[in-house]
């Protein structure tokens, strides 16, 4: 198993792995935004996904939902364990403008946050595909309906996101194990790599990675435009043959899609300002990277946060369903008090009659 990781003798020149961490408060905030998003994100995919309530978008709606939860849980674990129990370790970053430490990293760590950032990466690039699924959907059914209708149903859904899936984790898995082959341990418990981790190879890949996702935004800023576009000039994208009931539903789903997407963009924006920053077309702006390396991760957050805000703003079912739980919630809380004052009036007049 050593081998398999790369555990080398330390012939191999060591060059020491390093992570960046971000202030306290960004840390505390990032760590808060992934509970949450836990927590909403699951509500979401279980009322989404009831039997009354799939359809095609309510689906890709509940995949997203799940891809966003699955980013924002492990990127932040590492930076979180780092200042919780390596504090001492930790080296105050002297060039950074916005605070942070740099974490020489242990080998027993390494191995284990750099599969998890991986596992970030990917299900990121799926919630991409999803968010870019989702604008083509709504596109098509905006320009043909009667063949949505007839076209695009549940299963053939959820099997364009099950290869989705399948694509991106076969590649996120191959990635991994071979980054991981090309660790070693130093003296220390250090977490080495060699030069082979910069090979051709990985450059290509991260390249290719960033240049689908600042694709992927500029799709998804088009598809919105264009419904924009036709939910404002044009009253036939919606069939004349619909009922208002159907028509106001159709309106306000190509609304949330509009502003899921319009927050997406938003919360990207610091990875194309990254990828334009190391793309070799621009001089390097050192203050890009320092910003990517403290806000990247929670603009995506708050972006997943914000979904959730959108939904309870656009779906009266979601909001009769929380209503409904919070307030039998209270009532029980209510109840319990008065339950256990009857208990010791019974045992009070018991006690007195005994008397």
């Amino acid at each position: 198993m050593d081998e398999f990781f790369g555990n080398h003798e330390n012939n191999d020149t060591c060059e020491q792995s390093e992570l960046f961490i971000p202030s306290a408060w960004i840390i505390f905030t990032q760590f808060g935004l992934a509970a949450e998003s836990a927590i909403v994100n699951t509500i979401v995919i279980v009322i989404f996904l009831r039997p009354k309530n799939r359809t095609p978008s309510t689906i890709l709606l509940s995949a997203l939902a799940a891809s966003d939860c699955l980013t924002a849980i492990p990127a932040q674990m590492p930076y979180f364990v780092a200042y919780i129990f390596h504090y001492d370790d930790l080296e105050v970053d002297e060039y950074g403008y916005f605070g942070g430490w740099v974490w020489p990293e242990l080998y027993s760590s390494c191995i284990v946050y750099l599969p998890l950032s991986n596992i970030s990466v990917g299900f990121h690039t799926i919630s991409v595909c999803l968010t870019v699924m989702l604008n083509i959907q709504k596109v098509v059914a905006l320009q043909f309906p009667l063949w949505t209708m007839l076209n695009v149903g549940n299963k053939s859904t959820v099997s364009v996101i099950f290869l989705i899936f399948i694509i991106v984790v076969s590649i996120i898995a191959w990635v991994t194990v071979t980054d991981n082959g090309l660790l070693f341990k130093g003296e220390d418990d250090a977490c080495c790599y060699g030069e082979l981790l910069d090979h051709n190879y990985t450059k290509v890949f991260n390249t290719s990675l960033n240049n689908v996702i600042v694709f992927a935004v500029l799709g998804v800023f088009l598809c919105t435009a264009y419904i924009c576009w036709k939910l404002w000039t044009d009253e036939k994208s919606i069939t004349k043959n619909q009922n208002p009931i159907a028509k106001r539903k159709t309106r306000r789903s190509a609304l949330i899609i509009v502003l899921l997407s319009v927050i997406f963009i938003l919360s990207e924006l610091f990875f194309i300002l990254r990828t334009i920053n190391q793309s070799r077309l621009v001089p390097i702006v050192p203050m890009i990277e320092m910003i990517n390396d403290s806000f990247m991760l929670l603009s995506w957050q708050v972006g997943f946060s914000l979904n959730f805000v959108i939904y309870l703003i656009m779906s009266e079912n979601l909001r009769n369903i929380l209503k409904s739980f919070f307030m039998a919630l209270f009532r029980c809380k209510k109840e319990t008090p008065l339950r256990n004052t009857s208990k010791w009036t019974s045992v009070s007049d018991n006690a007195s009659t005994h008397i």
